[in-house]
């Protein structure tokens, strides 16, 4: 059984340079060091490789690769944001396979626990996102090791297809 520790700190800004000039991503070299320390190994899929990452809660579904979702930006501030799932595409909704994956997702994402994972936006202004859920768990390391990436479920059922 393992128990979640949460902790703070704070980095001088010296150390925080010297970071930067030998690695892109701070938060990626900091857990790299933390997870040394303590002698534990995390699968890759533990740590998103953006730094934008929220928790949220579902608010609309406008196709099958658009959503409409409420994100946790912390300091107990939501925003409702419109994302794109990232690396696929879904049948146009006026079709019966886009109304299919339209009604999947939405049975897939109702009353779950969402960890989204965003990209700077993308064309037409929606966030790019990978969006990781389950039903009961709520802690986000939790959600992303036994979730599951709706982008994933959605090519697996048939009710989309990889795109670049």
């Amino acid at each position: 059984m393992s128990r979640l520790i949460k902790f703070s700190f704070r980095i001088p800004e010296s150390l925080l340079d010297a970071v930067r000039q030998r690695t892109s991503n701070i938060s990626e070299y900091i857990r790299s060091l933390i997870e040394d320390d303590l002698g534990k190994h995390f699968e890759t899929r533990d740590y998103p490789k953006t730094p934008y990452v929220y928790r949220g809660k579902l608010a609309r579904v406008i196709d099958g690769d658009t959503l409409e979702l409420d994100l946790d930006v912390g300091f107990n501030i939501t925003i409702r944001a419109t994302v794109r799932l990232e690396l696929i595409n879904a049948p146009e909704l006026n079709t019966a396979a886009g109304k299919r994956a339209k009604n999947y997702i939405a049975r897939k994402l109702k009353g779950t626990h969402l960890v989204i994972e965003t990209k700077d936006p993308g064309k037409y202004g929606r966030y790019i996102a990978k969006i990781f859920y389950h039903r009961t768990r709520k802690d986000y390391r939790e959600i992303l090791q036994h979730g599951s990436l709706i982008n994933d479920d959605m090519i697996q059922a048939g009710h989309a297809k990889t795109s670049k």
